[in-house]
C-alpha cells in the first residue's frame, strides 16, 4: 500500500465527511425551513376542514329556513282569500256557506 493507497483512504474519508455534512445540512434544512411549512399547511388544512363543517351546518339551517319560507309563500294566497272572505262575512255581505 503505497502512496496511492493512502490517497484512496483519504478520498474515502473525505467523501464520508462530505456525505455527513450534506446529511447534517439536509436535516437542518428540513427542521428550519420545510417542517414549519408542513406544520402551517397542516394547520391550514385543519382550519379548512373546520370551515367546511361549519359551512355545511349553516347550509343545512339555511335550507330549513328556505323551506319554511317557501311553504309560507305557497300558503299565502289561501291566507289572503280566507282573510277577504272573513272580512266580507263580518261586513254582512257574504252568504251563509262562506262563499
Amino acid at each position: 500500500m503505497g502512496h496511492k493507497g493512502k490517497e484512496v483512504i483519504a478520498e474515502k474519508a473525505g467523501d464520508e465527511l462530505m456525505q455527513n455534512m450534506i446529511g447534517d445540512i439536509l436535516v437542518g434544512l428540513k427542521a428550519k425551513m420545510i417542517q414549519p411549512v408542513m406544520d402551517e399547511n397542516a394547520e391550514i388544512a385543519r382550519c379548512l376542514d373546520e370551515f367546511r363543517k361549519n359551512n355545511q351546518s349553516q347550509q343545512v339551517e339555511m335550507l330549513k329556513e328556505i323551506e319554511k319560507i317557501a311553504e309560507a309563500v305557497q300558503n299565502l294566497p289561501m291566507v289572503i282569500l280566507t282573510a277577504i272572505r272573513d272580512a266580507i262575512n263580518q261586513a254582512g255581505g257574504g252568504n251563509q256557506d262562506g262563499f
